[in-house]
């Protein structure tokens, strides 16, 4: 197994937090250095509206909805998720979201970790006001797979 780095335990506040021009954010709970690659933990904070279709090529998902309302597409299942419900996206299945018109608050658990350098230099290319032609570059060197699923639709109460 990997050496782990840095400690075992992270008091509230701790966590590096990542912000986006759209208005989410991306605090980094747990970063796989700390477990040894084995799992990166994020808590999301989304504005309403939907997030592009992608698959993990190299990476399960579980996603546990703390606050709002998502609807997710996972593969050719739609599912309505509320507080206090949990949506796992095995590695390779297309999958997207659409978070409800009160925005919305989830962890997101990946297994294996890593995703973490992702958001870290898409929150830098944001910022920077890069071009989609190197952000798609990013997404392939992070395995991610843009896919263009029919659209989820989503009423007033998603």
């Amino acid at each position: 197994m990997a050496a782990l780095e840095g400690r075992h335990y992270a008091p509230n506040g701790d966590a590096e937090v990542l912000a986006f021009p759209s208005g989410d954010t991306v605090r980094i709970l747990l970063d796989s250095g700390r477990s040894g690659r084995a799992l990166s933990v994020l808590d999301c904070m989304h504005v309403p509206g939907p997030a592009e279709g992608h698959v993990h090529a190299d990476a399960h998902k579980s996603v546990f909805v703390l606050a709002g309302r998502y609807r997710f597409r996972v593969g050719a299942e739609v599912v309505e998720a509320a507080p206090g419900d949990q949506v796992f996206i095995p590695r390779g299945v297309a999958h997207d979201f659409v978070v409800g018109v009160e925005g919305g608050r989830a962890l997101f658990v990946f297994s294996p970790g890593g995703i973490e350098e992702y958001f870290r230099q898409l929150a830098l290319m944001a910022a920077a006001g890069s071009s989609p032609v190197a952000v798609d570059e990013l997404k392939r060197r992070h395995h991610i797979e843009p896919v263009s699923p029919a659209p989820v639709i989503v009423d007033s109460d998603a």
